[in-house]
């Protein structure tokens, strides 16, 4: 009877030891993952992801210095983007976001080379500092533009066939992958709706980027309604029909339209704001964009919203 209760004393104190460690490694991952909103808290500043910084900044902040300049701004999640010279320090800089509780929203995964090639050093460099350090993430998928070639169908089974390895790469360390609307064929909301229905990944989102989207805002809700399924991350832009491509938001003519359309289409996901702009301390750059969300947001009468930002 006495071994039968150390027996079950034992398995009582490994069963609470496996539970413990669920909880501690669930703990750790959650902060991958921003959390799910509300449309109607759609662009509360807690919805906000800051993105296009890292390769943008003039001051070339470490990743402390980015993530203490992030948390300043009030931002509580971050899209990686970097160049290579920026991936030795990868693995430090996802260790910060952890340290400061940003959740990384996504990595940049650009796919370079032609269509017989799979992926690059630079790829595989990613995907394995994400599996070491047990990073679960959005991939957004960019191609070279010279990566396609032939008739459209061609095209598409190209770039079938290259999402349903990239998916699978990813699925195998927890990731999920996005295709990002960056120009070009590539970019073309209807090819990538056509892609990922192809490809037979309902899982695969889409990060739609005003600033090429230009073409796109005179039939912007139709545009919603194609991607809507599939919407992960909608990334804000000033707007003009002349342009520039870049502009601060706030300081075109179309964004409180474009806003409205958005919310109304019941839209959920996370908000892009980004900091490409060229030799400028990044910090200023998603200060004006902060600053011109607020005042378009008091335009279209999201009080509630505009209140968030201080």
């Amino acid at each position: 009877m006495k071994n039968k209760l150390n027996s079950m004393t034992i398995f009582n104190r490994f069963s609470i030891f496996l539970v413990a460690c669920f909880i501690w490694i669930s703990a750790g991952t959650a902060k991958a993952q921003p959390k799910k909103i509300n449309n109607d808290q759609l662009y509360f500043k807690k919805n906000l992801v800051a993105w296009c910084v890292v390769p943008f900044d003039s001051k070339k902040r470490s990743p402390e210095e980015r993530a203490i300049m992030l948390k300043s701004l009030g931002f509580r999640s971050f899209a990686y983007d970097w160049r290579a010279k920026d991936l030795p320090s990868m693995e430090t800089e996802l260790a910060i976001l952890k340290k400061y509780n940003i959740a990384l929203k996504s990595v940049w995964f650009h796919i370079d080379g032609n269509s017989e090639n799979l992926l690059d050093d630079t790829d595989e460099t990613i995907l394995s500092i994400l599996q070491k350090t047990n990073t679960h993430t959005e991939l957004w998928i960019n191609f070279n533009p010279r990566y396609f070639k032939g008739s459209q169908e061609e095209k598409l089974q190209q770039a079938i066939k290259m999402i349903q390895y990239i998916h699978g790469r990813a699925s195998a360390i927890g990731c999920t992958i996005a295709l990002y609307s960056h120009g070009g064929w590539f970019g073309t909301p209807e090819n990538q709706v056509a892609i990922i229905k192809g490809a037979g990944l309902p899982d695969t989102r889409i990060v739609y980027n005003f600033h090429h989207g230009h073409e796109d805002m005179d039939h912007f809700a139709d545009v919603l309604s194609l991607l809507g399924p599939y919407l992960s991350t909608v990334s804000l832009n000033g707007m003009r029909a002349e342009g520039p491509q870049i502009l601060s938001f706030g300081e075109g003519d179309r964004e409180a339209g474009l806003l409205k359309t958005l919310k109304a289409s019941g839209y959920a996901g996370s908000i892009a704001i980004i900091g490409h702009t060229e030799n400028e301390d990044v910090q200023l750059a998603l200060q004006r964009n902060l600053d011109g969300l607020k005042k378009i947001l008091l335009q279209i009468g999201e009080k509630k919203a505009a209140r968030t930002y201080k």
